[in-house]
Formats: C-alpha cells, structure tokens, sequence
C-alpha cells in the first residue's frame, strides 16, 4: 500500500499496470504469512479490478410466475385472462374486493347499490335495489362476491340462506351507521321482496357465473358473464388503479 501510494504521486505512474504487476498477484497469492491482510486488499480493491455491474433482467411474468414481488404479498398472482395483466392480493380479503367491485360495476347502471357492511369485512357483500323505484322498491337484489376458489360458508346457517340472511340483517339494524340501520330493516321488513344471487369471478378464465340461489343457498346456474377481463384491464390501466397489477408476457 505504501509503495502505490508512493508511486502515485509521480507523473508517470500507471495505476492499470501497477494493478496488473503487482496487485493482482498479490491478492491471488494472499501474501503468505499475512492472509488477513490479503483479505483486506482484496476487499478493498475488488470494485477496481472488477468491470462494470451486471444488471440483473427484470423478472418475466407468465400465467403462474410464482413470483412474489413484494414482502407480505402471498403466492397468488391472479392472473386475469384476456386483460393482459396479472393481479397480486396481500390477502383474500383484497381479492373480494375485487370481486365486490366487479360486481357493482356490472349492476350499477341498473341497481343502486346500499350500504349492507357492519365493518371492512363482515356482512352482505351487496344489497341493491332498482334505479327510480320511486318510493318502496319491487325487489331487494341480495348479492354474494366470490373469487377463484372462494365458497360460500357451510355455516350453520349457510352462507347467504334465508335464515343467515335474516341474521344479518338483525345486525345491520343494530348498527351505529344510519344507511348500514336503513338497509337492515328494509331487508327485515320485506322477505316477500328477496331476490338472491352468488357472482362467482374466474379470474384465471376470465369469467363470471351468476347463480340464483334458493331458500337454502343452494346454487341453480343463471347465466355467464365475459367482461371481466374488459374491466380488469381498466381499472389496471387507469390514473388510480387501487389494485397491484403486474403486465403479462405475451
């Protein structure tokens, strides 16, 4: 060290050649009797001798990278057939969210949608009722979102059964938020006004089935809906997307 240092305070000095004379067989030899020493120069002299850094590529995503980009986000890449983007969720509570959005999205030009959750999680998914009814509605459209491999609870009482209904809506009516209160009492008052569906969104496919369901949440296939992809894409591509998207490899 003295010595280069020495040598480079002269005009003529050449730290290339002096590294390639001197340092490198220094280093690779280690000094005999002084390793430690060696371990420093090399440490030290690594970032010289080396060329520049090698970039790692940017990470290619398929229909099932396995990847997980972020810490806390789980396998599941959600993809999304025909948007061109893959979805990734933190938990399966952000995929129902989803699948909530998806659905008022399709209802919404139709229905109004009311506020039917007791908190972030617990509680009707949706609760819809016609545009313009003009006093009290026709129908109650009582709606249950779920997503891939998402199923209704066995209970008891199963998920979205009449009485599992009935309980929920005694629990809205109990709650401190006015609209949550309305809606459970409109649910409670007008049984005769019920009418119950499960939106079922593939993401992997996408799409959606629609099920009426009977007394005992029992499934009766409806129709099959393709816009899924159309609206993932959207919301994937738009200024505040909410959702994590990563674009596919074609």
């Amino acid at each position: 060290m003295t010595v280069y240092f020495m040598l480079r305070s002269r005009e003529k000095f050449k730290p290339a050649m002096f590294r390639a004379v001197f340092l490198i067989p220094l280093i690779g030899i280690g000094i005999h009797g002084l390793p430690t020493v060696g371990k420093l120069i090399s440490g030290k002299f690594s970032k010289l001798l080396a060329g520049p850094a090698m970039v790692s590529p940017a990470p290619r995503y398929g229909k099932d990278p396995g990847y997980v980009k972020d810490p806390g986000y789980v396998k599941d890449p959600g993809y999304v057939k025909g948007s061109g983007y893959n979805v990734e969720f933190p938990n399966t509570h952000s995929k129902g969210i989803l699948g909530d959005w998806l659905t008022a999205k399709r209802l919404t030009p139709v229905y109004v949608k009311l506020k039917s959750k007791t908190d972030t999680i617990h509680g009707i998914d949706g609760v819809y009722v016609p545009r313009n009814h003009g006093g009290s509605p026709k129908e109650i459209l009582i709606v249950e979102n779920k997503v891939d491999s998402g199923r209704l609870a066995s209970g008891p009482p199963k998920q979205m059964s009449d009485d599992w209904i009935k309980n929920n809506a005694a629990k809205m009516i109990k709650s401190d938020d006015k609209d949550v209160h309305r809606t459970g009492k409109l649910i409670s008052e007008n049984r005769k006004l019920w009418r119950k569906q499960l939106w079922h969104h593939e993401l992997d496919s996408g799409r959606t089935t629609i099920y009426r369901l009977d007394r005992e949440a029992n499934k009766i296939p409806q129709e099959t809906e393709h816009y899924l992809s159309n609206q993932v894409r959207k919301r994937c591509e738009s200024a505040n997307p909410t959702i994590k998207c990563v674009p596919t490899i074609q």
